[in-house]
């Protein structure tokens, strides 16, 4: 019987079947050629603490990043609009159709996550998914980082002289 596997190449949790066949990328997840065994995903919410250590190398560090990502939804009130605009008549419904299709709202997620100087030049962590209902970012992360914080050795927040507010910014030289 199959379990519930991360698959190494799209590290995303699945159920294979047998075969082994991931079934969001199509990969087989029992083969390994081609991966990075030191990552692994992890989702982190807003305003969760996380252990000093670089989330790409596993190093010691005293700095934090915001990794933001903006994710656009359509508004919740456009389908009782939508119901009244049709009642109204039709001609004017498919014009209101057509602008309350366009009525859209967006959520901001953001997360703070350590990042040394060193890996830092190779840009801010990037997210797999983002769940704008959870406040949550799954991005890649090392697996000694991950173990870290799934064993909660996590010491108190960074202070806002260790927090750095621009990640688009490029890294201080030291």
């Amino acid at each position: 019987m199959s379990s519930i596997v991360e698959c190494t190449h799209c590290y995303t949790k699945v159920l294979p079947p047998l075969s082994g066949e991931c079934p969001a990328c199509g990969k087989n997840t029992k083969d390994i050629s081609g991966t990075d065994p030191t990552r692994t995903s992890l989702s982190i919410g807003h305003g969760e603490e996380l252990p000093p250590f670089c989330c790409d190398c596993g190093n010691k560090t005293d700095r934090f990043v915001k990794v933001i990502r903006s994710v656009s939804q359509k508004d919740g009130g456009v389908d009782s609009l939508r119901l009244i605009y049709f009642l109204l008549g039709w001609f004017l419904n498919v014009i209101f159709f057509i602008l309350a299709a366009r009525n859209r709202s967006s959520d901001v997620v953001v997360v703070r996550v350590p990042q040394c100087r060193d890996c830092r030049k190779n840009g801010s962590p990037k997210p797999i998914s983002v769940n704008s209902e959870k406040l949550r970012m799954t991005i890649l992360v090392n697996r000694h980082f991950k173990q870290l914080v799934d064993e909660g050795t996590v010491p108190s927040a960074p202070s806002a002289a260790e927090f750095d507010p621009n990640p688009y910014s490029p890294p201080k030289s030291s």
